[in-house]
Protein backbone atom coordinates (compact mmCIF):
# COMPACT_ATOMS: atom_id res chain seq x y z
CA UNK A 1 0.00 0.00 0.00
CA UNK A 2 1.07 3.46 -0.80
CA UNK A 3 -0.09 7.27 0.29
CA UNK A 4 0.02 10.47 -1.62
CA UNK A 5 1.66 13.71 0.35
CA UNK A 6 1.64 17.31 -1.20
CA UNK A 7 5.60 18.11 -2.20
CA UNK A 8 4.85 21.61 -0.51
CA UNK A 9 2.94 21.04 2.78
CA UNK A 10 3.75 17.23 3.52
CA UNK A 11 -0.12 17.04 4.19
CA UNK A 12 -1.88 13.81 3.12
CA UNK A 13 -4.09 13.66 0.11
CA UNK A 14 -5.47 10.74 -0.33
CA UNK A 15 -6.49 7.61 2.03
CA UNK A 16 -4.38 4.37 1.52
CA UNK A 17 -4.63 3.13 -2.30
CA UNK A 18 -5.01 -1.09 -2.74
CA UNK A 19 -2.95 -2.64 -5.34
CA UNK A 20 -5.35 -5.88 -5.75
CA UNK A 21 -9.05 -5.99 -6.24
CA UNK A 22 -11.52 -6.68 -4.00
CA UNK A 23 -12.61 -10.13 -3.72
CA UNK A 24 -16.39 -11.50 -5.15
CA UNK A 25 -18.42 -13.22 -2.38
CA UNK A 26 -19.91 -15.86 -5.05
CA UNK A 27 -17.04 -16.41 -7.73
CA UNK A 28 -18.50 -19.44 -8.53
CA UNK A 29 -21.61 -18.18 -10.38
CA UNK A 30 -20.01 -16.04 -13.00
CA UNK A 31 -20.02 -18.10 -16.08
CA UNK A 32 -23.34 -20.17 -15.29
CA UNK A 33 -27.49 -19.40 -15.38
CA UNK A 34 -27.64 -20.65 -11.35
CA UNK A 35 -29.19 -17.88 -9.07
CA UNK A 36 -27.89 -17.56 -5.59
CA UNK A 37 -28.92 -18.58 -2.26
CA UNK A 38 -30.51 -16.37 0.25
CA UNK A 39 -26.96 -16.34 1.92
CA UNK A 40 -25.14 -15.44 -0.83
CA UNK A 41 -27.50 -13.01 -2.12
CA UNK A 42 -26.99 -11.26 1.56
CA UNK A 43 -23.17 -11.31 1.12
CA UNK A 44 -23.90 -10.09 -2.42
CA UNK A 45 -25.63 -6.96 -1.16
CA UNK A 46 -23.13 -6.76 1.63
CA UNK A 47 -20.35 -6.86 -0.72
CA UNK A 48 -22.35 -3.99 -3.26
CA UNK A 49 -22.75 -1.33 -0.14
CA UNK A 50 -19.12 -2.08 0.82
CA UNK A 51 -18.06 -1.24 -3.31
CA UNK A 52 -20.59 1.85 -3.25
CA UNK A 53 -18.85 3.13 -0.34
CA UNK A 54 -15.48 3.19 -1.54
CA UNK A 55 -16.54 4.56 -4.85
CA UNK A 56 -17.51 7.62 -3.24
CA UNK A 57 -14.62 7.85 -1.57
CA UNK A 58 -12.42 7.52 -4.73
CA UNK A 59 -14.81 10.16 -5.99
CA UNK A 60 -14.10 12.71 -3.57
CA UNK A 61 -10.41 11.68 -3.58
CA UNK A 62 -10.74 12.37 -7.48
CA UNK A 63 -12.34 15.78 -6.88
CA UNK A 64 -9.17 16.55 -4.36
CA UNK A 65 -6.83 16.04 -6.94
CA UNK A 66 -8.44 18.07 -10.07
CA UNK A 67 -8.97 21.03 -7.33
CA UNK A 68 -5.36 20.45 -6.39
CA UNK A 69 -4.29 20.06 -10.28
CA UNK A 70 -6.36 23.40 -10.99
CA UNK A 71 -4.43 25.26 -8.89
CA UNK A 72 -1.15 23.87 -10.10
CA UNK A 73 -2.17 24.71 -13.57
CA UNK A 74 -2.80 28.35 -13.04
CA UNK A 75 0.26 28.89 -10.57
CA UNK A 76 2.38 27.28 -14.17
CA UNK A 77 0.29 29.74 -16.88
CA UNK A 78 0.94 32.51 -13.92
CA UNK A 79 4.67 31.61 -14.02
CA UNK A 80 5.14 30.98 -17.70
CA UNK A 81 3.46 34.82 -18.47
CA UNK A 82 5.98 35.86 -15.83
CA UNK A 83 9.22 34.15 -17.73
CA UNK A 84 7.51 35.04 -20.78
CA UNK A 85 7.61 39.22 -19.55
CA UNK A 86 11.11 38.69 -18.25
CA UNK A 87 12.18 36.88 -21.43
CA UNK A 88 11.16 39.87 -23.92
CA UNK A 89 13.52 42.03 -21.36
CA UNK A 90 16.61 40.27 -22.99
CA UNK A 91 15.37 40.31 -26.34
CA UNK A 92 17.97 42.05 -28.98
CA UNK A 93 15.69 44.64 -30.44
CA UNK A 94 15.21 46.71 -26.94
CA UNK A 95 18.91 47.11 -27.57
CA UNK A 96 18.60 48.50 -30.98
CA UNK A 97 20.05 52.23 -31.24
CA UNK A 98 17.43 54.62 -32.46
CA UNK A 99 19.07 55.21 -35.38
CA UNK A 100 19.28 51.19 -36.58
CA UNK A 101 15.68 51.36 -35.73
CA UNK A 102 14.68 54.39 -37.80
CA UNK A 103 16.82 52.84 -40.56
CA UNK A 104 14.56 49.70 -40.37
CA UNK A 105 11.08 51.67 -40.68
CA UNK A 106 12.02 53.44 -43.63
CA UNK A 107 11.81 50.46 -45.83
CA UNK A 108 8.91 49.06 -44.10
CA UNK A 109 5.73 49.15 -46.06
CA UNK A 110 4.28 53.08 -46.03
CA UNK A 111 0.90 51.49 -45.66
CA UNK A 112 -2.05 49.16 -46.42
CA UNK A 113 -2.58 47.42 -50.35
CA UNK A 114 -5.21 49.97 -51.65
CA UNK A 115 -7.99 48.63 -54.18
CA UNK A 116 -7.91 51.47 -56.20
CA UNK A 117 -4.50 50.52 -58.47
CA UNK A 118 -3.31 53.70 -59.57
CA UNK A 119 0.57 53.74 -59.33
CA UNK A 120 0.02 50.76 -56.81
CA UNK A 121 0.75 53.66 -53.91
CA UNK A 122 -0.85 51.99 -50.42
CA UNK A 123 -2.98 53.66 -48.57
CA UNK A 124 -0.67 55.69 -45.89
CA UNK A 125 -3.97 56.83 -43.62
CA UNK A 126 -5.10 53.07 -42.78
CA UNK A 127 -4.52 52.59 -38.99
CA UNK A 128 -3.51 49.27 -38.98
CA UNK A 129 -0.32 49.35 -41.60
CA UNK A 130 2.46 51.46 -42.12
CA UNK A 131 3.57 54.72 -39.95
CA UNK A 132 0.29 55.29 -38.00
CA UNK A 133 0.91 51.21 -36.76
CA UNK A 134 4.58 51.49 -35.97
CA UNK A 135 3.53 54.78 -33.86
CA UNK A 136 1.18 52.63 -31.77
CA UNK A 137 3.29 50.09 -30.51
CA UNK A 138 5.28 51.16 -27.80
CA UNK A 139 6.76 54.80 -26.71
CA UNK A 140 10.34 53.99 -28.32
CA UNK A 141 9.11 52.55 -31.67
CA UNK A 142 6.58 55.92 -31.72
CA UNK A 143 9.56 58.38 -30.66
CA UNK A 144 11.53 56.16 -33.46
CA UNK A 145 8.29 56.20 -36.03
CA UNK A 146 8.15 60.20 -35.46
CA UNK A 147 11.69 61.02 -35.79
CA UNK A 148 11.92 58.80 -39.25
CA UNK A 149 11.19 61.56 -42.35
CA UNK A 150 11.03 58.92 -44.86
CA UNK A 151 8.27 56.74 -42.91
CA UNK A 152 6.01 59.73 -43.48
CA UNK A 153 6.97 60.50 -47.50
CA UNK A 154 4.04 58.70 -49.00
CA UNK A 155 0.52 60.05 -49.39
CA UNK A 156 -2.48 58.33 -50.49
CA UNK A 157 -5.34 61.00 -50.59
CA UNK A 158 -8.95 59.59 -51.27
CA UNK A 159 -11.61 62.62 -51.84
CA UNK A 160 -14.12 62.42 -49.90
CA UNK A 161 -16.77 64.54 -48.71
CA UNK A 162 -17.22 65.51 -45.07
CA UNK A 163 -12.93 64.69 -44.73
CA UNK A 164 -11.50 66.78 -41.89
CA UNK A 165 -10.37 63.76 -40.44
CA UNK A 166 -7.96 63.59 -43.94
CA UNK A 167 -6.99 67.11 -43.43
CA UNK A 168 -5.64 66.85 -39.96
CA UNK A 169 -3.93 63.39 -40.93
CA UNK A 170 -2.53 65.22 -44.47
CA UNK A 171 -0.90 67.77 -42.42
CA UNK A 172 0.53 65.08 -39.84
CA UNK A 173 1.99 63.22 -42.93
CA UNK A 174 3.47 66.39 -44.22
CA UNK A 175 4.99 67.89 -41.05
CA UNK A 176 6.65 64.85 -39.79
CA UNK A 177 8.03 64.10 -43.35
CA UNK A 178 10.09 66.99 -42.70
CA UNK A 179 11.96 68.12 -46.61
CA UNK A 180 12.04 64.56 -47.84
CA UNK A 181 10.56 63.89 -51.71
CA UNK A 182 6.79 63.30 -51.62
CA UNK A 183 5.40 60.18 -53.24
CA UNK A 184 1.80 61.42 -54.05
CA UNK A 185 -1.66 59.69 -55.57
CA UNK A 186 -4.82 61.62 -55.49
CA UNK A 187 -7.79 59.13 -56.30
CA UNK A 188 -11.43 60.91 -56.87
CA UNK A 189 -14.22 58.74 -55.12
CA UNK A 190 -16.97 61.73 -55.20
CA UNK A 191 -19.23 59.75 -57.22
CA UNK A 192 -20.40 63.03 -58.55
CA UNK A 193 -20.10 61.51 -61.87
CA UNK A 194 -21.10 64.54 -64.77
CA UNK A 195 -22.22 67.16 -62.33
CA UNK A 196 -19.95 69.71 -63.37
CA UNK A 197 -18.98 72.78 -60.99
CA UNK A 198 -21.81 73.26 -59.88
CA UNK A 199 -21.90 69.74 -57.88
CA UNK A 200 -18.81 70.75 -55.98
CA UNK A 201 -20.17 72.91 -53.56
CA UNK A 202 -21.43 70.75 -51.68
CA UNK A 203 -18.12 69.06 -51.29
CA UNK A 204 -15.67 71.51 -49.80
CA UNK A 205 -13.04 69.49 -47.97
CA UNK A 206 -11.30 67.88 -50.91
CA UNK A 207 -10.41 71.07 -52.42
CA UNK A 208 -9.03 72.25 -49.31
CA UNK A 209 -7.37 68.65 -49.40
CA UNK A 210 -5.94 69.75 -53.04
CA UNK A 211 -4.55 73.11 -51.42
CA UNK A 212 -2.99 71.53 -48.57
CA UNK A 213 -0.74 69.09 -51.28
CA UNK A 214 0.22 72.39 -53.68
CA UNK A 215 2.16 74.15 -51.03
CA UNK A 216 4.30 71.15 -50.99
CA UNK A 217 4.96 70.71 -54.57
CA UNK A 218 8.00 71.60 -54.64
CA UNK A 219 8.84 68.21 -52.51
CA UNK A 220 6.60 66.41 -55.08
CA UNK A 221 8.68 63.40 -56.54
CA UNK A 222 6.16 61.21 -57.86
CA UNK A 223 2.73 62.62 -58.40
CA UNK A 224 -0.26 60.36 -59.45
CA UNK A 225 -3.93 62.50 -60.10
CA UNK A 226 -7.25 60.36 -61.03
CA UNK A 227 -9.39 63.61 -60.73
CA UNK A 228 -13.03 64.68 -62.82
CA UNK A 229 -12.54 66.37 -65.50
CA UNK A 230 -13.09 70.25 -64.07
CA UNK A 231 -10.66 72.81 -63.95
CA UNK A 232 -12.11 73.55 -60.56
CA UNK A 233 -9.56 70.97 -59.56
CA UNK A 234 -6.73 72.06 -61.30
CA UNK A 235 -7.07 75.62 -59.85
CA UNK A 236 -7.04 74.13 -56.35
CA UNK A 237 -3.56 73.04 -57.23
CA UNK A 238 -2.43 76.03 -58.78
CA UNK A 239 -0.49 76.93 -56.45
CA UNK A 240 2.06 74.12 -57.03
CA UNK A 241 2.90 76.18 -60.51
CA UNK A 242 6.05 76.69 -61.06
CA UNK A 243 7.59 74.97 -58.09
CA UNK A 244 7.91 71.49 -59.36
CA UNK A 245 11.30 71.21 -59.92
CA UNK A 246 11.80 67.86 -57.97
CA UNK A 247 9.12 65.56 -60.02
CA UNK A 248 10.42 62.73 -61.79
CA UNK A 249 6.78 60.37 -62.05
CA UNK A 250 4.24 61.55 -63.50
CA UNK A 251 0.77 59.72 -63.84
CA UNK A 252 -2.77 61.70 -64.60
CA UNK A 253 -6.01 60.18 -65.00
CA UNK A 254 -9.87 61.68 -65.44
CA UNK A 255 -11.84 59.97 -63.08
CA UNK A 256 -15.22 61.24 -65.32
CA UNK A 257 -14.50 59.56 -68.93
CA UNK A 258 -18.27 60.90 -70.22
CA UNK A 259 -16.75 64.31 -71.13
CA UNK A 260 -15.36 64.92 -73.97
CA UNK A 261 -12.60 67.42 -73.39
CA UNK A 262 -10.64 68.06 -70.23
CA UNK A 263 -8.96 70.89 -68.79
CA UNK A 264 -5.45 72.60 -69.55
CA UNK A 265 -2.68 70.77 -67.20
CA UNK A 266 -0.15 73.72 -66.90
CA UNK A 267 1.50 73.56 -63.27
CA UNK A 268 3.95 71.29 -64.15
CA UNK A 269 5.06 73.84 -67.14
CA UNK A 270 8.59 74.53 -65.72
CA UNK A 271 9.67 70.85 -64.66
CA UNK A 272 13.14 70.26 -65.83
CA UNK A 273 12.89 66.21 -64.33
CA UNK A 274 10.63 64.56 -65.45
CA UNK A 275 11.28 61.29 -66.56
CA UNK A 276 8.16 59.22 -66.74
CA UNK A 277 4.92 59.92 -67.89
CA UNK A 278 1.42 58.29 -67.41
CA UNK A 279 -1.62 59.28 -69.03
CA UNK A 280 -5.46 57.77 -69.79
CA UNK A 281 -7.21 58.07 -72.87
CA UNK A 282 -9.15 61.06 -71.53
CA UNK A 283 -5.80 62.78 -71.49
CA UNK A 284 -4.33 64.83 -74.77
CA UNK A 285 -0.75 65.61 -74.84
CA UNK A 286 -1.39 68.57 -76.22
CA UNK A 287 -3.49 69.63 -73.00
CA UNK A 288 -0.73 68.64 -70.39
CA UNK A 289 2.27 71.50 -70.65
CA UNK A 290 5.21 69.83 -70.09
CA UNK A 291 8.65 69.92 -71.03
CA UNK A 292 8.58 66.55 -73.29
CA UNK A 293 12.45 66.25 -74.14
CA UNK A 294 13.67 64.72 -70.85
CA UNK A 295 10.82 62.14 -70.93
CA UNK A 296 12.02 58.44 -71.51
CA UNK A 297 9.30 56.55 -69.94
CA UNK A 298 5.75 56.86 -71.26
CA UNK A 299 2.39 54.55 -70.66
CA UNK A 300 -1.01 56.10 -72.55
CA UNK A 301 -3.72 53.40 -71.63
CA UNK A 302 -6.83 52.76 -69.80
CA UNK A 303 -9.37 52.51 -71.82
CA UNK A 304 -7.94 52.49 -75.55
CA UNK A 305 -6.12 55.85 -77.17
CA UNK A 306 -7.46 56.47 -80.43
CA UNK A 307 -4.32 55.86 -82.58
CA UNK A 308 -3.89 59.11 -83.95
CA UNK A 309 -2.81 60.43 -80.46
CA UNK A 310 -0.64 57.63 -79.79
CA UNK A 311 0.99 58.66 -83.10
CA UNK A 312 0.82 62.65 -81.89
CA UNK A 313 2.43 61.25 -78.18
CA UNK A 314 5.24 59.34 -79.70
CA UNK A 315 6.27 61.83 -82.26
CA UNK A 316 6.60 64.37 -79.18
CA UNK A 317 8.87 62.60 -76.97
CA UNK A 318 11.76 62.33 -79.27
CA UNK A 319 13.83 60.48 -76.09
CA UNK A 320 11.75 57.83 -75.21
CA UNK A 321 12.90 54.46 -73.95
CA UNK A 322 10.34 52.96 -72.62
CA UNK A 323 7.03 53.34 -73.95
CA UNK A 324 3.17 51.42 -73.61
CA UNK A 325 0.53 51.78 -75.42
CA UNK A 326 -3.13 50.89 -75.73
CA UNK A 327 -4.75 51.38 -79.65
CA UNK A 328 -7.39 52.34 -80.77
CA UNK A 329 -8.15 51.89 -84.44
CA UNK A 330 -11.03 53.93 -85.67
CA UNK A 331 -12.23 54.89 -89.14
CA UNK A 332 -11.27 57.93 -89.09
CA UNK A 333 -7.88 57.65 -88.47
CA UNK A 334 -5.27 58.76 -91.31
CA UNK A 335 -4.39 56.28 -93.95
CA UNK A 336 -0.99 58.23 -93.95
CA UNK A 337 1.60 58.58 -90.71
CA UNK A 338 4.76 60.50 -90.83
CA UNK A 339 8.02 59.01 -90.06
CA UNK A 340 8.47 58.98 -86.10
CA UNK A 341 12.29 58.60 -85.36
CA UNK A 342 12.97 57.37 -81.88
CA UNK A 343 16.60 56.32 -81.52
CA UNK A 344 16.31 55.83 -78.31
CA UNK A 345 13.58 53.38 -77.63
CA UNK A 346 14.55 50.27 -76.15
CA UNK A 347 11.36 48.47 -75.18
CA UNK A 348 7.70 48.74 -76.22
CA UNK A 349 4.67 47.24 -75.36
CA UNK A 350 1.82 47.73 -77.68
CA UNK A 351 -1.90 46.55 -77.82
CA UNK A 352 -4.14 47.46 -80.89
CA UNK A 353 -7.62 46.93 -81.02
CA UNK A 354 -10.84 48.05 -83.98
CA UNK A 355 -13.50 50.33 -83.26
CA UNK A 356 -16.61 49.88 -85.47
CA UNK A 357 -15.82 49.72 -89.45
CA UNK A 358 -12.17 50.46 -88.66
CA UNK A 359 -10.00 48.59 -91.25
CA UNK A 360 -7.84 46.01 -90.52
CA UNK A 361 -4.71 47.37 -92.97
CA UNK A 362 -4.90 50.64 -91.30
CA UNK A 363 -1.95 49.52 -88.61
CA UNK A 364 0.13 49.15 -91.68
CA UNK A 365 1.03 52.66 -91.88
CA UNK A 366 1.92 52.85 -88.22
CA UNK A 367 3.54 49.83 -88.21
CA UNK A 368 6.22 51.33 -91.85
CA UNK A 369 6.14 54.76 -89.59
CA UNK A 370 8.36 53.26 -86.68
CA UNK A 371 11.54 54.32 -87.32
CA UNK A 372 13.35 52.75 -84.12
CA UNK A 373 16.73 50.89 -84.61
CA UNK A 374 18.19 50.55 -81.35
CA UNK A 375 14.87 48.58 -80.45
CA UNK A 376 15.50 45.32 -78.00
CA UNK A 377 12.18 44.41 -76.53
CA UNK A 378 8.73 44.53 -78.14
CA UNK A 379 5.44 42.80 -77.32
CA UNK A 380 2.44 42.69 -79.06
CA UNK A 381 -0.88 42.20 -78.47
CA UNK A 382 -3.16 42.53 -81.26
CA UNK A 383 -6.73 40.71 -82.88
CA UNK A 384 -7.30 39.83 -86.68
CA UNK A 385 -5.39 41.52 -88.35
CA UNK A 386 -2.44 40.82 -90.51
CA UNK A 387 1.00 40.15 -88.40
CA UNK A 388 3.06 40.70 -92.06
CA UNK A 389 2.37 44.49 -91.43
CA UNK A 390 5.37 44.38 -88.87
CA UNK A 391 7.73 42.54 -90.86
CA UNK A 392 9.24 45.64 -92.26
CA UNK A 393 9.48 46.74 -88.77
CA UNK A 394 11.55 43.60 -87.98
CA UNK A 395 13.84 44.26 -90.60
CA UNK A 396 14.63 47.30 -88.96
CA UNK A 397 15.17 46.43 -85.65
CA UNK A 398 18.41 44.40 -85.91
CA UNK A 399 18.85 44.83 -82.26
CA UNK A 400 15.56 43.17 -81.11
CA UNK A 401 16.30 40.42 -78.66
CA UNK A 402 12.67 39.96 -76.78
CA UNK A 403 9.77 39.46 -78.83
CA UNK A 404 6.09 38.88 -77.47
CA UNK A 405 3.37 38.29 -80.07
CA UNK A 406 -0.42 37.50 -78.77
CA UNK A 407 -2.13 37.70 -81.86
CA UNK A 408 -5.80 36.22 -82.38
CA UNK A 409 -7.20 35.20 -85.52
CA UNK A 410 -3.07 35.19 -87.64
CA UNK A 411 -2.77 32.55 -89.68
CA UNK A 412 -0.12 30.48 -89.36
CA UNK A 413 1.83 31.34 -92.57
CA UNK A 414 1.59 35.22 -92.09
CA UNK A 415 2.82 34.69 -88.17
CA UNK A 416 5.64 32.36 -89.34
CA UNK A 417 6.68 34.82 -92.27
CA UNK A 418 6.91 37.54 -90.06
CA UNK A 419 8.73 36.24 -87.11
CA UNK A 420 11.72 34.88 -89.75
CA UNK A 421 12.72 38.49 -90.58
CA UNK A 422 13.19 38.87 -86.11
CA UNK A 423 16.99 36.67 -86.97
CA UNK A 424 18.31 38.36 -83.77
CA UNK A 425 15.81 37.12 -81.20
CA UNK A 426 16.53 35.14 -78.22
CA UNK A 427 13.35 35.41 -76.01
CA UNK A 428 9.63 34.32 -77.47
CA UNK A 429 6.45 34.66 -76.21
CA UNK A 430 4.04 33.56 -78.83
CA UNK A 431 -0.07 33.63 -78.20
CA UNK A 432 -0.93 31.07 -80.13
CA UNK A 433 -5.05 30.05 -81.15
CA UNK A 434 -5.94 26.15 -81.25
CA UNK A 435 -5.74 26.40 -85.33
CA UNK A 436 -2.22 27.37 -85.25
CA UNK A 437 -0.56 26.12 -82.33
CA UNK A 438 0.77 22.85 -84.39
CA UNK A 439 1.88 24.33 -87.72
CA UNK A 440 3.46 26.92 -85.41
CA UNK A 441 5.21 24.87 -83.00
CA UNK A 442 6.27 21.95 -86.14
CA UNK A 443 8.01 25.00 -87.80
CA UNK A 444 9.54 25.63 -84.74
CA UNK A 445 11.13 22.37 -84.03
CA UNK A 446 12.20 21.69 -87.72
CA UNK A 447 16.08 21.12 -87.76
CA UNK A 448 16.68 19.14 -90.52
CA UNK A 449 18.37 22.53 -92.89
CA UNK A 450 21.86 22.27 -92.63
CA UNK A 451 22.50 25.71 -92.29
CA UNK A 452 21.35 27.87 -89.30
CA UNK A 453 20.54 30.58 -91.86
CA UNK A 454 17.45 28.30 -93.11
CA UNK A 455 16.37 28.21 -89.49
CA UNK A 456 13.92 29.42 -87.76
CA UNK A 457 15.11 31.58 -84.92
CA UNK A 458 18.57 30.35 -85.22
CA UNK A 459 19.48 32.26 -81.71
CA UNK A 460 16.17 31.51 -79.77
CA UNK A 461 17.41 30.27 -76.25
CA UNK A 462 13.73 30.70 -74.24
CA UNK A 463 10.40 30.59 -75.69
CA UNK A 464 7.13 30.51 -73.85
CA UNK A 465 3.61 29.52 -74.94
CA UNK A 466 0.32 31.09 -73.87
CA UNK A 467 -2.47 29.28 -75.27
CA UNK A 468 -5.32 31.77 -76.69
CA UNK A 469 -8.75 30.67 -76.14
CA UNK A 470 -7.89 27.96 -74.26
CA UNK A 471 -10.90 26.06 -74.47
CA UNK A 472 -9.82 24.83 -78.28
CA UNK A 473 -6.70 23.38 -76.23
CA UNK A 474 -8.75 21.19 -73.51
CA UNK A 475 -9.76 17.68 -72.84
CA UNK A 476 -12.49 17.48 -70.49
CA UNK A 477 -12.73 14.04 -68.59
CA UNK A 478 -15.27 12.12 -67.26
CA UNK A 479 -14.15 12.49 -64.21
CA UNK A 480 -14.76 16.27 -63.85
CA UNK A 481 -10.84 17.02 -64.41
CA UNK A 482 -9.67 19.57 -67.26
CA UNK A 483 -6.35 18.69 -68.88
CA UNK A 484 -4.54 20.49 -72.14
CA UNK A 485 -5.12 18.12 -75.13
CA UNK A 486 -2.58 15.64 -75.37
CA UNK A 487 -2.34 16.44 -79.13
CA UNK A 488 -0.99 20.08 -77.93
CA UNK A 489 1.61 19.17 -74.94
CA UNK A 490 3.02 15.90 -77.82
CA UNK A 491 3.53 19.02 -80.36
CA UNK A 492 4.63 21.03 -77.33
CA UNK A 493 7.53 18.91 -76.04
CA UNK A 494 8.94 17.72 -79.51
CA UNK A 495 9.59 21.66 -80.73
CA UNK A 496 11.50 21.74 -76.96
CA UNK A 497 12.94 18.45 -77.78
CA UNK A 498 14.16 19.21 -80.76
CA UNK A 499 15.53 22.65 -80.05
CA UNK A 500 17.80 21.73 -76.97
CA UNK A 501 18.98 18.52 -78.84
CA UNK A 502 19.62 20.36 -82.30
CA UNK A 503 23.26 19.70 -83.72
CA UNK A 504 23.76 22.43 -86.37
CA UNK A 505 26.88 24.70 -87.05
CA UNK A 506 26.00 28.25 -85.50
CA UNK A 507 22.21 27.11 -84.30
CA UNK A 508 21.91 28.10 -80.50
CA UNK A 509 20.51 25.13 -77.89
CA UNK A 510 17.31 25.93 -76.44
CA UNK A 511 17.50 26.67 -72.70
CA UNK A 512 13.97 26.94 -71.61
CA UNK A 513 10.71 25.93 -72.55
CA UNK A 514 7.31 27.13 -70.96
CA UNK A 515 3.87 26.42 -71.39
CA UNK A 516 0.83 28.05 -69.23
CA UNK A 517 -1.85 25.46 -68.95
CA UNK A 518 -4.92 25.47 -67.03
CA UNK A 519 -5.92 23.75 -63.85
CA UNK A 520 -5.12 20.36 -62.94
CA UNK A 521 -1.39 21.27 -64.52
CA UNK A 522 -0.21 18.53 -62.09
CA UNK A 523 -0.81 16.11 -64.31
CA UNK A 524 0.93 17.78 -66.87
CA UNK A 525 4.63 17.01 -65.60
CA UNK A 526 3.07 13.57 -65.78
CA UNK A 527 2.37 13.24 -69.15
CA UNK A 528 6.05 15.56 -70.24
CA UNK A 529 7.95 13.11 -68.48
CA UNK A 530 6.33 10.17 -70.01
CA UNK A 531 6.89 11.48 -73.48
CA UNK A 532 10.35 12.30 -72.84
CA UNK A 533 10.78 8.63 -71.79
CA UNK A 534 9.27 7.79 -74.95
CA UNK A 535 11.45 10.05 -77.20
CA UNK A 536 14.97 9.13 -74.82
CA UNK A 537 13.94 4.77 -75.37
CA UNK A 538 13.67 5.39 -79.29
CA UNK A 539 16.40 7.64 -79.96
CA UNK A 540 19.16 4.47 -80.09
CA UNK A 541 22.82 5.52 -79.43
CA UNK A 542 22.18 8.77 -77.57
CA UNK A 543 21.65 9.63 -73.79
CA UNK A 544 17.76 10.45 -72.90
CA UNK A 545 15.95 13.85 -72.94
CA UNK A 546 18.57 15.60 -70.92
CA UNK A 547 15.78 18.11 -69.59
CA UNK A 548 14.26 18.76 -66.06
CA UNK A 549 10.11 19.71 -65.43
CA UNK A 550 9.20 21.83 -62.81
CA UNK A 551 5.60 23.05 -62.51
CA UNK A 552 4.36 26.40 -61.06
CA UNK A 553 0.58 27.37 -60.16
CA UNK A 554 -0.35 30.84 -60.93
CA UNK A 555 -1.62 33.41 -58.36
CA UNK A 556 -5.62 33.58 -58.37
CA UNK A 557 -6.06 29.67 -59.05
CA UNK A 558 -6.14 30.04 -62.74
CA UNK A 559 -3.90 26.90 -63.97
CA UNK A 560 -0.09 27.36 -63.85
CA UNK A 561 3.17 26.94 -66.13
CA UNK A 562 4.99 24.05 -66.78
CA UNK A 563 9.12 24.85 -67.13
CA UNK A 564 11.19 22.49 -69.18
CA UNK A 565 14.90 23.35 -68.62
CA UNK A 566 17.67 21.84 -70.38
CA UNK A 567 20.44 20.09 -68.41
CA UNK A 568 24.02 21.79 -68.85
Amino acid sequence: MSTLFCSGCERRLTGTLTSKDKASPTPQLFGTNGGPSSAEAHAIREYLLDIEGEIEQIQSQILQFQSILAGLQSKREKLKSFAHKHRRLLSPLRRLFPELLSEIFSWCPKGAPAQHTIAQIPDSFHPHCGPLLLSQICRPWRSAAITTPKLWTTIRLVLRPRSKLRVTLLDLFLSRSGDCDLIIGVVDNLNIFDQGATGLAAHPFHLSELRILAREAHRWKSAFFNLPPYQIYWDALSEAKGKTSRLNQLGLFFSQSSRSEGPVVDIFANNSQLASLSLDSCVSMSDLLVDKSKITRFRYEKPAVPLDRCVEAMRSLPNLEHCVLHCLVLAANSSTVPPIFLHNLRYLDIRIDFGPHAHRGQPSAFWDALQIPNLSSLRIKAWYHSPVQISHLFRRCQNLKKLTIIWKGAEAEQLLETIQHATAITSLSLGLDGENFLQVLSSLASTDETSSSQLLLPGLKEIRIYPVEIENFLDFRNDGTVRLSSEFLKAFIQMAHARMTARISGIALLDTASLHHPAHSEAAVEVVNRYMHAMGSQTSGQSPFPVQVYYSKLSGGSGGIVKMQRSH
